[in-house]
């Protein structure tokens, strides 16, 4: 086979197959029998005794034969594939189908027909061996960069990681199946034919992997962990979230693997900031729906006021300067609501307040008419904060984040008036007499005889009180019947004990009450009791003293 491709490359320049000898359409059909040499004798003497054969057919072996292109030594020596093409070319135009498709079949028994791509190498009029041999030399020049996230990048050369090319004879069964027939298709029309020749690129995995993790991006103090994203408490006391950082803590297997797939396939280059896994990831990021909501929540906290209007007309405003000191930050930084802390601190807020707003009293300040500045007793007045419910209400606006400008609760929001009203009824057991007012003014006075004072029992009660109803022409009869007396007006302002005319006095004021005053009624004359059942109606204050 060998020799056969010999003779056909060593045909001299403007010869065709038919004028040199060794070819089968050289022998003229009807002396093909002579020819033959018999069984067992030389094929060369055989061939030496053909007279059909012309001067050439009679040459020495092509072995014997120097080549004319190292004789000649023309301008340009012809390549190859050009001379292979001129081959074509005369059979062709020769009409020899049997020269084509012996040509495809001795020359490309072991050689790629043009056209074939293995691994990128066009293979065309290749031997395998001679395909191998260019994969094999490639891979000693081989080497790969590794590139980090960082900027830095390592050199991973073929020694370093015993990366060699191994064949998997994939190329003998490309010789083996291709077509041979389409030899000259290639060539002609362009036609391609590619293949990969399986992974017959070997390297020592264990030699990547330590040589990887030998790298400086690999040591302990070039790493940076990556770092969640967290909520801070800012200065203006708002919550932000601090993104997550990505750092470059690698994870060796990703990395390895990777650098080890990029080199069985030839790769210059892998970046392993693209490589999936490769490094380690921030769990929470700034995106992460949970934490934004956690951030509305508080910020939703945080940007609630509530606005007291105060007794004295000032406001008392809770904001965000109190309310940072009532969210709870844990030690692992994390910054939460906790619904009963913050009841706790409203719960002392509202004490706070009650502080400053709750009074009570027992007594009140009168101005009387004749005995200056005095303080009666009475009732339980003032403010009173109703804490509980103060609380309660405030987690709320706080929860729901409902600003709002109000009064605080109160259990008890009263207040007096110093001269009730205006219209009031003053006696004064001292001077035995009894004043009135009537619209902030002065109306009428008249001088009474109060209850016996050398009598406890009969003593007129103090304090202050009102007329809770009106009566005309009405019976008093005493406790134990002692005593029934007729009367024209009756205003009682405390059980028995009221205003009334008293037909059987002469006289009144001064000292009667002492030793014959009355069994606790305030005595008048028909004149006053009247003037004063005409202007005074019930709910009347009476104050008396």
């Amino acid at each position: 086979m060998e020799k056969r491709e010999e003779e056909i490359e060593g045909l001299p320049d403007g010869k065709s197959a038919g004028e040199c000898g060794g070819t089968s359409n050289a022998v003229p059909a009807e002396s093909s029998d002579a020819a033959k040499p018999e069984a067992g004798s030389p094929g060369e003497e055989a061939a030496g005794s053909s007279d059909a054969a012309g001067p050439e057919a009679a040459a020495p072996p092509n072995d014997s034969i120097d080549d004319p292109e190292e004789k000649e030594q023309p301008e340009k020596k012809k390549s190859r594939k050009g001379l292979i093409a001129a081959v074509i070319a005369l059979l062709v135009l020769a009409g020899g189908a049997g020269a084509y498709f012996g040509y495809g079949y001795y020359h490309y028994e072991n050689r790629f027909i043009d056209g074939t791509i293995i691994n990128g190498i066009d293979a065309g009029e290749m031997t395998p061996e001679e395909v191998e041999d260019i994969l094999r030399d490639r891979v000693e020049d081989y080497e790969i960069k590794v590139s980090f996230r960082d900027g830095s990048s390592q050199t991973l050369k073929a020694d370093d990681i015993e990366f060699r090319y191994v064949s998997d004879q994939t190329t003998k069964k490309i010789i083996d199946d291709q077509e041979w027939m389409k030899w000259g298709f290639g060539r002609l029309f362009g036609d391609k034919w590619e293949y990969t020749a399986g992974e017959a690129f070997k390297v020592n995995e264990e030699k990547i992997k330590s040589t990887v993790l030998a790298f400086p991006e690999f040591k302990q103090e070039n790493m940076t962990a990556p770092t969640n994203a967290y909520l801070e408490l800012a200065e203006d006391n708002s919550i932000r979230i601090v993104p997550e950082t990505q750092g470059n803590q690698l994870i060796a297997e990703p990395v390895t693997e990777a650098v080890k797939a990029a080199v069985l396939k030839e790769e210059k280059s892998v970046n392993i900031a693209d490589v999936a896994g490769a490094y380690a990831v921030p769990e929470v990021v700034s995106t992460d729906q949970g934490l934004i909501d956690q951030q509305n929540l508080l910020n939703s906290f945080l940007g609630t006021t509530v606005t007291y209007n105060m007794p004295d007309g000032t406001q008392k405003v809770l904001d965000r300067g109190t309310l940072r000191d009532w969210i709870t930050i844990e030690e692992n930084g994390f910054i939460t609501l906790d619904e009963e802390r913050i009841r706790e601190n409203c719960g002392n807020y509202a004490a706070q307040t009650a502080a400053e707003t709750d009074v009570l009293k027992n007594t009140r300040t009168f101005n009387t008419t004749n005995r200056g500045q005095i303080e009666l007793s009475c009732d339980t007045w003032g403010r009173m904060l109703d804490q509980e419910a103060e609380t309660s209400q405030l987690l709320t606006d706080l929860l729901t984040g409902t600003s709002e400008t109000r009064e605080p609760i109160y259990s008890m929001n009263t207040t007096v008036d110093d001269n009730f009203g205006g219209s009031y009824i003053e006696v004064d057991l001292a001077n035995q007499h009894v004043y009135c007012y009537l619209n902030g003014s002065y109306f009428y006075d008249a001088p009474c005889v109060s209850g016996t004072n050398s009598i406890p029992s009969r003593r007129t009660v103090t304090g202050i009180f009102e007329i809770y109803m009106k009566e005309r022409n009405r019976i008093l009869r005493g406790a134990n019947q002692e005593y029934a007396s007729f009367v024209d007006f009756w205003m009682p302002f405390y059980e028995g004990y009221g205003l009334h005319n008293a037909p059987w006095r002469g006289e009144f004021g001064g000292d009667i009450y002492e030793y014959g005053g009355s069994h606790g009624c305030v005595n008048l004359s028909y004149e006053a009791a009247e003037t004063i059942w005409n202007n005074y109606g019930v709910g009347t204050p009476v104050i008396v003293f």
